[in-house]
This record gives C-alpha cells, structure tokens and sequence, in this order.
C-alpha cells in the first residue's frame, strides 16, 4: 500500500524526478499533494476505530508529502476534498483550498 512508510524513500526518489522534471514548466500552477485522500474506498468502507486509524495514515500521508514538496520547490500547494469538513485537516497545509463539489451530480 501507497501509506506504508517503508516505501518512502522510493516515493521520495519519485517525487524527486517528478519535481526536477516539472518546476520549470511555465504551465505549472501548483502540486496536487493528494487527490481527494478521503474519497476512496479505503477510508469510506471501514467504521470506528479502523476507520479513523485509516484516516489519521491517510492524513499523515499528506501532511508528509506537502512538507517535502514545500522543502524542494516553491510552487503553492494544494490537497483536493469532497466535502468541507475535510478542509479542517488539510487548510492549514495548503496555500490553496480545493473543494471539488458534487453535490449537484451525486445520486
């Protein structure tokens, strides 16, 4: 799994060539540090405890690849939400708020 730290340094080496490769680009607006983290199946399909400890890694996965990302490049950062609440764990990482709403295409 994506979450496990033991594959951090290979992440690292990834992000690494994936920065060197983009931050000069002209059409780089900012890094998506994680997709709508809480909109998969690994967090929505658990209850209780398992589902905040599966949050919680979910939360310090972001919270790890913002920071790293800051340290090695300057362009703003931002982590993609479903649903507001969300926001209150990530907004203060993000020098960008990303909502992706909807409410109006959910059945």
């Amino acid at each position: 799994m994506y979450l496990d730290r033991r594959f951090r340094e290979e992440q690292y080496r990834y992000c690494d060539a994936l920065i060197n490769a983009l931050k000069d680009e002209p059409g780089l607006l900012m890094w998506n540090m994680h997709n709508e983290p809480w909109g998969t199946s690994y967090w929505s399909n658990y209850q209780g405890e398992e589902k905040e400890r599966h949050f919680n890694e979910l939360l310090e996965f972001v919270k790890d690849f913002t920071a790293y990302f800051r340290q090695r490049d300057s362009h703003p950062v931002t982590v993609g939400v479903v649903n507001p609440e969300q926001l209150n764990h990530v907004g203060e990482l993000c020098d960008v708020l990303s909502f992706h709403d909807y409410s109006r295409t959910k059945k």
